[in-house]
Order: C-alpha cells, then sequence, then structure tokens
C-alpha cells in the first residue's frame, strides 16, 4: 500500500526499511530459515566449481537483460517507462498506474529474488548476517554509480563493486 504511494528517493528508502524488517523477522523463522544458524543453499551440482557458477550467473543475467529489453518493447513496458518518467501524465492517458506498478514491483521483485538465490548459492548458506543494510547500501551505490536509467551501467556499477575490493587489496599489497 505505502509504496504504492512513494516515489524516488522515498520509495528506496522503504524499500531498504523492508529488507530490514524481513531481516529481523522472517530470518528468526527457524524452521523457515534455519533462526541464526541459516539453511543451506548449495549450488546446482553441475556448477559446483567457482568458474562454473560464474558462467552460470552470467548467463542468467544475460538472460535477464534479454528479457527486460523484450519487456521495455512491450505494451506493458512502455506503459512502466511512461509511470517513471511521469505518472500524473501516464494517469491522463488513461493507464492504470496501480496494476503497472504493481506489475513493476512483481517484475523487479523477481529479478530480485532470483540475484538473491544465485548470492545464496555463492555462500552456499543463507543467514541474516549475509543481507544486512550494508549490502542493500551497496547495492543502491551500484546503481546511482553505473547510472539508474541505463540497464548496462548497472551492470557496469555492479561489476566495478565486485572487483574494486580485490583490486585495492592486490594494489595494498604491492605497495
Amino acid at each position: 500500500g505505502v509504496a504504492l504511494r512513494v516515489t524516488g528517493l522515498y520509495l528506496a528508502l522503504v524499500t531498504i526499511a523492508f529488507g530490514l524488517f524481513a531481516q529481523e523477522s522472517l530470518f528468526n523463522i527457524r524452521f523457515l530459515t534455519g533462526g541464526g544458524a541459516g539453511q543451506a543453499a548449495p549450488r546446482p551440482s553441475m556448477f559446483s566449481g567457482d568458474l562454473a557458477y560464474a558462467y552460470f550467473c552470467i548467463g542468467v543475467l544475460a538472460l535477464i537483460i534479454v528479457f527486460d529489453y523484450r519487456r521495455l518493447a512491450s505494451r506493458p513496458g512502455r506503459a512502466i517507462q511512461a509511470l517513471r518518467d511521469d505518472e500524473r501524465v501516464a494517469a491522463s492517458w488513461g493507464m492504470n498506474v496501480t496494476g503497472h506498478k504493481l506489475l513493476a514491483f512483481v517484475i523487479s521483485g523477481t529479478i530480485a529474488g532470483i540475484g538473491g538465490a544465485l548470492f545464496a548459492s555463492i555462500e552456499q548458506i543463507v543467514s541474516k548476517e549475509d543481507f544486512g543494510l550494508s549490502l542493500s547500501i551497496s547495492f543502491l551505490l551500484m546503481t546511482v554509480v553505473g547510472g539508474a536509467g541505463h540497464r548496462w551501467g548497472v551492470v557496469q556499477g555492479g561489476v566495478l563493486f565486485a572487483v574494486l575490493p580485490t583490486i585495492i587489496d592486490r594494489l595494498h599489497e604491492n605497495f
């Protein structure tokens, strides 16, 4: 309800607040997540090696990018873009604003869930310590650094934040 009425920075804050709520409540349900001990998240057996799993993750990313570009070319995708540009103008065109916002939340939630599952399989265990505020802020920074309106920019921001700690560690070792 509330998330459908807020936009921009406030939407990001509501999303982060929901993530913190989920971390403190859902991750403590012992039968679902194992409580504080966490829950095992094994990789698929054919992608047990790190390099094979990296290629698998890159393949999933490619599929999601193709899906996203195809979605943008569709009528609902253009409607979601119109909502992003100006919600009042989109409503004046007779668009179902609430329905298209819900569609956008469902699509983004599904993609985020896939990303979370892939991340959990990297760690091979899911615990609330892995999904804290610092991870949410890192994702927000990846988006801002890469450019929130540019799909490839977000990917490049993610790659930069994934590779940057390794580069800094190597530079630190050499000097």
